[in-house]
C-alpha cells in the first residue's frame, strides 16, 4: 500500500504460526479512523513475525465497513508472502481470517452463490468422513 496509516490503539490481536520455525506472526488491528480522502475511512494493521512489518489498511465509506473489510487484506497480505502458517495447532490458516463473499445486492444471487458453496463443503466433509453439526444445536 502507498500511503501507511499509523496503527494507533489496537482493538484485536491474533497469532499464527510461522512453519516450521515455530515462531509467532502477530496481526494486530487499529482503530478505523475517519481519513475524509475518497474512502472516508480506514481500519489499519500489522504484521510482524515474517521479516520486516507489513503496514496496511482497509478502506470503507465508514468505520464498520473499513473493520469489516480489514479481514480481508489482512488474509491477501499473508498469502502474498507464501509463508507457511497455522491457526489453533492447524494448516488451515486461512480460516482465521476467511474470504468474503461478494455481495452484488441481489438476494437471489447471494442465496445461489451460498447454496453452492454449503454444498461443496457438505461434498468436501463428506469426502473426509466428517459429519456436518446439526443445525438445531
Amino acid at each position: 500500500m502507498d500511503t501507511v496509516i499509523g496503527l494507533g490503539q489496537v482493538i484485536a490481536e491474533r497469532v499464527l504460526v510461522h512453519q516450521p520455525t515455530g515462531g509467532r506472526v502477530l496481526i494486530a488491528v487499529g482503530t478505523p479512523r475517519f481519513i475524509g480522502k475518497g474512502w472516508d475511512w480506514a481500519c489499519p494493521y500489522v504484521i510482524t513475525g515474517l521479516g520486516d512489518p507489513i503496514h496496511g489498511h482497509a478502506h470503507g465509506i465508514d468505520a464498520l465497513q473499513s473493520l469489516q473489510l480489514v479481514s480481508a487484506a489482512i488474509r491477501a497480505d499473508l498469502e502474498q508472502t507464501g509463508a507457511t502458517l497455522s491457526f489453533l495447532a492447524q494448516e488451515g490458516w486461512q480460516s482465521a481470517f476467511p474470504s468474503t463473499l461478494q455481495d452484488f445486492g441481489s438476494a437471489d444471487l447471494r442465496a445461489r452463490i451460498e447454496a453452492l458453496i454449503e454444498a461443496e463443503q457438505t461434498r468436501w466433509l463428506a469426502e473426509q468422513g466428517v459429519r456436518p453439526a446439526p443445525e438445531d444445536c
